[in-house]
């Protein structure tokens, strides 16, 4: 694990023979955890197995390895710091947000730490082909956030929910599937029903569908939360997107406008009232948690160089 939020902290370690965590300030690149599972599928033969690889790039700091580095070429706007210190990516948000030229600068940046992430990724695909297991395993490739660049006049993520934040890629592979597009809107609630449907296991308790249902519900809204104290809230259905937050209550057609930037609110009622009363039976499920965890000094460090802490 690069990234304490899937740590032992948080008792993601439960259950695996093996785990390897690694943090610091900076965090390192995620290319020593690659190589421990490298070494493993190597030697795992024909036996069952579950792994999980959680790398942090192209997660904040943008600071890839070379010769990735190398795609940012000179910085002509932003200082060293913004690519690397979340106190002062925060600064740009307090301010309403990134010129346009700063915009570009940090997404120049976020494409290169994603370009090293995609040489991670392929680095695993080539070892499952050489070992001759990618014949009989699945692959799931996700991500637990996107990235605002400056979209909505934010950078970064966590406290909004607009599609830049919560519009994730989800790929399922499976031995000599067709390669297809799953026809319906899709969670990382979806993830563990569908690992528990491969290793056939009985699926209780999952608010998600397995991803091998092509079908699913015909009305089915998803939603995602900003985690600041005013939390952000957006409920999507197949079509419309509706987002509250502090400022007031936006409604987006996804078909016709995927950044969702042209507010709907006033235009569609019926929309907006469905969508908010699914908004507000989500406010009153919401769990909450008994006990925060409780965190090493080094996986608070570490947290906090991600921009998770302030």
């Amino acid at each position: 694990m690069a990234n304490p939020n899937a740590g032992r902290s948080f008792g993601h370690d439960r259950g695996f023979s093996a785990f390897a965590e690694e943090d610091g300030v900076p965090p390192p690149p995620s290319d020593g955890l690659v190589d421990q599972l490298e070494e493993f599928l190597g030697r795992v033969g024909r036996a069952p197995f579950f792994a999980y690889l959680h790398v942090r790039e192209p997660h904040f700091p943008y600071l890839p390895p070379p010769p990735f580095a190398e795609r940012l070429g000179e910085n002509r706007v932003l200082p060293d710091e913004a690519f690397r210190d979340p106190d002062w990516v925060a600064s740009l948000n307090r301010r309403g947000g990134p010129t346009p030229a700063e915009a570009a600068e940090l997404e120049r940046a976020y494409e290169a730490n994603l370009a090293y992430a995609d040489h991670l990724v392929g680095r695993v695909l080539a070892r499952l082909r050489q070992t001759g297991l990618l014949a009989r395993v699945a692959v799931i490739v996700t991500a637990d956030h996107g990235e605002s660049l400056g979209e909505h006049g934010h950078v970064g993520h966590n406290d909004q929910v607009y599609a830049e934040s919560a519009r994730v890629p989800l790929l399922l592979s499976l031995p000599g599937g067709p390669a297809e597009r799953l026809g319906r809107l899709a969670s990382l609630l979806d993830v563990a029903p569908t690992v528990t449907q491969l290793l056939g296991v009985p699926a209780r308790g999952f608010e998600g569908i397995s991803l091998l249902d092509r079908e699913g519900p015909a009305d089915r809204t998803l939603s995602c939360r900003g985690a600041d104290a005013e939390a952000a809230l957006a409920v999507r259905d197949g079509r419309y997107t509706l987002v509250t937050t502090r400022r007031g209550v936006g409604l987006f057609d996804r078909q016709r406008d995927p950044g969702e930037t042209s507010d709907l609110s006033t235009s569609r009622p019926a929309q907006l009232a469905a969508l908010r009363a699914r908004a507000e039976r989500l406010s009153t499920d919401e769990p909450s948690l008994d006990e925060a965890p409780r965190l090493e000094a080094a996986s608070r460090d570490a947290l906090r160089a991600l921009g998770y802490l302030q």
